[in-house]
């Protein structure tokens, strides 16, 4: 994410700096495997970061898969925060606790920029368990910041991470990420990143050489 690129959009060559400036939607695809979940404790639990910042000091969201907390617990939670603090704007998909061996979760995190605010919000969240979720069964959650201009993909890999059971997850893996200027597809990175991969500390891309299994494929 940090290599200089150009990007022809709408007949005009864009640097990094002027593409992000016009960017006004992010896409993350995520695929997490499970390899033994615990019903009983909610384990694992899974935490992805999306910020318009490059720290955490500002205003972000947190999407959490599998969250046990002040009396939410199973299914997927949206959070927003200004620092340490949490705020009151959180989204929750009421489903049960992970509880299938090798269960393979896959989910699309958004950024879209408004006129004043970042909408942060969950797209086609699927799970062996719970089957295909539709996107209107949680709503989406909202900071302040217009535009998408700070918006750091370094940031969410750095900071996303796998908050509770380790030993129960094969591997955390940003599959795809897509940049909008408006309806138009502008940027799309195929490299694939892992937030977790099981026995490593690693964080970072993909081999484009590794074959994970069956499912993935970039």
């Amino acid at each position: 994410m940090n290599r200089l690129v150009m990007i022809a959009v709408c007949g005009f060559l864009l640097s990094p700096m002027s593409l992000f400036a016009q960017v006004t939607r992010v896409e993350v695809d995520w695929e997490v495997r499970v390899r033994e979940a615990d019903y009983e404790s909610f384990s694992p639990q899974i935490s992805i970061i999306m910020a318009n910042s490059r720290v955490l000091t500002g205003e972000f969201a947190e999407f959490r898969l599998n969250p046990d907390y002040e009396g939410i617990q199973g299914g997927m939670q949206i959070d927003t925060w200004l620092g340490t603090e949490r705020l009151a704007e959180s989204s929750h998909l009421p489903r049960p606790a992970l509880s299938t061996n090798s269960e393979r979760i896959t989910f699309t995190t958004v950024a879209t920029a408004e006129t004043t605010q970042t909408k942060y919000s969950l797209e086609d969240v699927h799970c062996n368990s719970w089957g295909d979720v539709s996107d209107s069964e949680i709503a989406p959650c909202r900071t302040a910041g217009e535009g998408l201009i700070r918006f750091s993909m370094s940031l969410t890999l750095n900071e996303s991470e796998v908050e509770y059971g380790h030993n129960r997850v094969d591997y955390v893996i940003a599959k795809e990420v897509r940049y909008y200027i408006g309806n138009a597809l502008a940027k799309r990175d195929r490299t694939g990143y892992y937030i977790f991969k099981e026995g490593e500390s690693y964080k970072g891309p993909v081999s484009p050489e590794e074959v994970i299994d069956s499912y993935i494929a970039f």
